[in-house]
């Protein structure tokens, strides 16, 4: 039975796609002279993340952190958000396990303009190198909501039944 229904849930996902009830966000993209690939969605169903491509060739020098030029510039709607996240693929591949993508997820605003640039750190000692053209990161769009600040004079006049301070999630 529980087959059943996952099999009946991904059927009515996959419609849902299919007739475009799925919501997508168009989001506006220069593509400067270096790129030869837009970021892109691996599978066109069900990805979160685009696949973000380096644009040219280089090396990481083992304990330095430097930024892979991706060749776009994005104006994203407000309300919105671009995360660079890291590719997991990456992390379990050998040669780019010291490979961190650096302040992550980082976050892209809605008014920023310039080249998209992902930040890499090489923690360990032994350099890395990068070819053109190949999958560094992820970008994905997510909401923002924004917070108004209401000023208190004691935030513990507005209680909760959480225990312990930092760090703690109880006992």
């Amino acid at each position: 039975f529980l087959n059943y229904l996952m099999s009946l849930a991904i059927t009515v996902n996959n419609k849902i796609i299919e007739q475009g009830l799925h919501p997508k966000v168009n989001v506006r993209v220069e593509r400067l002279p270096h790129n030869e690939k837009l970021p892109a969605y691996a599978h066109t169903q069900g990805d979160s993340g685009l696949d973000v491509y380096l644009t040219t060739d280089f090396i990481l020098e083992g304990g330095k952190t430097a930024i892979a030029p991706t060749g776009i510039k994005v104006a994203i709607p407000l309300g919105y958000e671009l995360q660079v996240r890291p590719r997991s693929g990456m992390s379990l591949n050998p040669a780019y396990q010291n490979l961190f993508v650096a302040n992550s997820p980082g976050t892209i605003d809605a008014n920023y303009r310039e080249e998209i640039g992902i930040l890499m750190k090489n923690i360990g000692q032994t350099p890395i190198a990068f070819t053109k053209g190949m999958k560094i990161a992820q970008l994905v769009l997510a909401p923002v909501i924004q917070l108004e600040w209401i000023e208190v004079p004691d935030i513990n006049a507005f209680p909760t039944d959480r225990t312990g301070g930092f760090g703690s999630t109880g006992a």
